[in-house]
C-alpha cells in the first residue's frame, strides 16, 4: 500500500484535474489518497474540489481556509484577498458540502506512526518555517510516540528530520531510517509558494520506507482565466504563473 499525500488544492480544479490523471495512471490496488486541508479558498472551484476529495480521498483533514469559511471572526487574521475569496466562496457552497467540511478532523493518526496535520503538530495553523519550528513539531512526535508527520500549509515542499537534516529535489526519492523521526510537506497542488508554478504531491510507501516527491505541469493560463470570469482577486491569480 503507497500513500498520495497533496495539500492546499485552494479550489484550484485544474490543477487537481491533472493530478487526477497521474493518480488514475500509478495508483495500484490499495493505494490510498490522503488530504492535508485547504481544499478551498483563493480559487474558483470549490464545489468541484470537495467532489473530488469527497469521492476519492480516504483520509482527509481540515485546513485554515475551512475553518475560516465556517468561523467568520477567523477572518479578521487573514490577508484581504483571502477574505474576499473565502466570502466569495461561502456563497458558492451549498450546505451538504460546508456540511461535509465542518466535519473533518484537525489531525489524523495513521498506519501505526504516522500523523496528518495542516500546519504543525502543536498547532493546526503554525506555519514550520524556521528551525525552531521544525525542532518543536518532531519534539511533539517523539511525545506521541510518533515516527513521521505529513504537514502543508506553507505551499513550500520538502522533508525534515531529528537531526536537522533537510531535503528536496524534484521528482527524486527519499529513503526513510527507522531510527530517525521526520516531518514531510509534500508542497501544493493549487497555490504553490517555492518559486516554482508546477503542483507539487508525494507518495508515501511505508513497505519500502520511502517518500517520492512529484512535480506536474499544467493549464496556468486555463486556471487564471477561471480566476478571472469568476470574479475573484485577479491577484490570487497571477500569482500562480510565479509560485509565489
Amino acid at each position: 500500500m503507497k500513500y498520495f499525500v497533496i495539500s492546499d488544492i485552494h479550489s484550484n480544479y485544474e490543477a487537481l484535474l491533472s493530478f487526477a490523471e497521474i493518480y488514475e495512471g500509478l495508483k495500484k490496488n490499495g493505494d490510498v489518497l490522503i488530504c492535508l486541508g485547504d481544499i478551498v479558498g483563493y480559487g474558483p472551484y470549490p464545489s468541484e474540489c470537495i467532489q473530488y476529495i469527497h469521492k476519492n480521498a480516504s483520509k482527509v483533514i481540515s485546513g485554515n481556509h475551512e475553518r475560516m469559511l465556517l468561523n467568520e471572526s477567523l477572518r479578521s487574521f487573514a490577508n484581504e484577498n483571502a477574505v474576499s475569496a473565502i466570502e466569495w466562496t461561502d456563497e458558492a457552497l451549498s450546505e451538504a458540502e460546508k456540511a461535509y467540511l465542518s466535519h473533518l478532523p484537525e489531525r489524523l493518526e495513521f498506519n501505526e506512526k504516522c500523523l496528518m496535520v495542516h500546519g504543525s503538530p502543536v498547532d493546526p495553523d503554525k506555519y514550520i518555517l524556521w528551525k525552531a519550528d521544525v525542532e518543536e513539531a518532531i519534539e511533539s512526535l517523539k511525545k506521541d510516540f510518533l515516527h513521521l508527520c505529513f504537514f502543508g500549509h506553507t505551499h513550500v515542499p520538502g522533508l525534515f528530520d531529528e537531526n536537522g537534516g533537510y531535503f528536496y529535489e524534484e521528482n527524486s526519492r527519499v529513503i526513510l531510517f527507522q531510527e530517525i523521526d521526520y516531518i514531510v510537506n509534500p508542497g501544493s497542488i493549487g497555490q504553490p509558494r517555492d518559486g516554482n508554478p508546477d503542483s507539487s504531491f508525494c507518495v508515501f510507501d511505508p513497505e519500502r520506507n520511502t517518500i517520492d516527491f512529484i512535480r506536474y505541469e499544467y493549464n496556468i493560463q486555463k486556471a487564471y482565466d477561471d480566476f478571472v470570469r469568476k470574479g475573484l482577486p485577479e491577484e490570487l491569480g497571477r500569482r500562480l504563473f510565479y509560485g509565489r
